[in-house]
């Protein structure tokens, strides 16, 4: 994806250079022309990544992100003097809108001497403005945009997914809990090895009935061994409605084994859908966990999408007509496999 994006934009700004050194660049460097389009598409995006971050829904995000967008640039109107120092239009230039309409004001200045801009005198300010700082801004934002879009999609609740706390960032927590549920993922205790989850013993009368299910085999055990399974440990969630707390999922345990096809059955609300988004990461576990190929749906979340792609949502049900081999096939067709 973002080696589309880099030819895309590459490609587009390549384009952009052709149609102007004739008639507007004439002088300028094509390869100075070339990278301040460049670097101003690309932080033009991670600035719509970090506005989107922000918002769920995409209508709310393309009107706010586009005012916002057009807003940038009013800063420019402020710093575009020569007696303002270099400073104060580096802090405006955080903006990558008003890094790039200063950058415009050193294209004219040099476009106007029949000098043109080059690399050899992209540090020499002009009318108060340094190209090059102009440039540099926009690397600067680019980066600045993106980790900060990151960050705030990973501690900014959602109707769906999992996300952290504040300071998630200066804080040990999750990388310790994650790195005590590995270790415990290759040491099952004992009573887990001789025993087959959720089967109970039903005394009637004198006689005991063992529901006929298979027993965990030494390949599934040394599964549970190497991370190679999907283990839901303790999992529950439940939801505040306006009557009350209601459990959609009870203390969940249950193994999922390679090679081996699971159905979740049972009658509407019986929190089959609940589960799935829990461990497609989703929704977030009111309490509980679960291993997803090693990998911990908390601390791993965007890990354990890719292992469990493709799951298909009821909202997203496009073929009503399909049927579970049709699922399947289609399934292993998405993913290559």
């Amino acid at each position: 994806m973002l080696t589309k994006m880099l030819i895309l934009f590459a490609v587009s700004s390549a384009i952009i250079t052709a149609c102007t050194m004739g008639s507007i660049f004439r002088y300028s460097d094509k390869s100075v022309v070339f990278a301040y389009f460049f670097l101003f598409g690309l932080s033009a995006v991670m600035l719509s990544f970090f506005i989107s971050a922000f918002f769920s829904r995409a209508k709310t995000a393309v009107a706010v992100g586009t005012l916002s967008f057009l807003g940038a640039y009013v800063p420019y109107y402020t710093v575009n003097d020569p007696a303002v120092p270099l400073v104060w239009k580096m802090m405006a230039s955080l903006l990558s809108p008003t890094a790039f309409a200063l950058g415009t004001v050193n294209f004219a200045d040099y476009e106007r001497a029949h000098v043109g801009l080059r690399w050899t005198n992209v540090w020499q300010a002009s009318s108060g403005v340094n190209f090059l700082v102009c440039l540099l801004m926009m690397v600067l934002d680019m980066f600045l945009y993106c980790s900060l879009g990151l960050y705030f999609d990973k501690i900014l609740s959602r109707e769906d997914g999992v996300w952290h706390t504040w300071n998630f960032l200066v804080t040990t927590i999750l990388w310790i809990r994650d790195k005590t549920f590995a270790n415990n993922t290759g040491r099952l205790d004992d009573k887990q090895h001789n025993e087959v989850p959720g089967i109970e013993k039903r005394w009637t009368g004198q006689v005991v009935c063992e529901p006929a299910i298979e027993a965990i085999s030494l390949d599934m055990k040394q599964q549970e061994l190497d991370g190679r399974c999907i283990q839901v440990r303790n999992l529950h969630k439940v939801y505040m409605t306006r009557e009350g707390k209601h459990c959609a999922v009870n203390s969940l345990e249950v193994t999922l084994y390679e090679n081996q096809i699971l159905a979740l059955l049972g009658h509407n609300g019986a929190g089959k859908s609940t589960t799935i988004s829990m461990l497609a990461g989703l929704l977030p576990p009111t309490s509980g966990d679960a291993v997803v190929f090693g990998k911990n749906i908390i601390t791993n979340m965007y890990t354990t999408i890719t292992f469990l792609y493709p799951s298909c949502l009821l909202e997203d049900s496009l073929y009503v007509v399909c049927c579970v081999s049709t699922k399947l096939e289609h399934a292993v067709t998405s993913v290559g496999n």
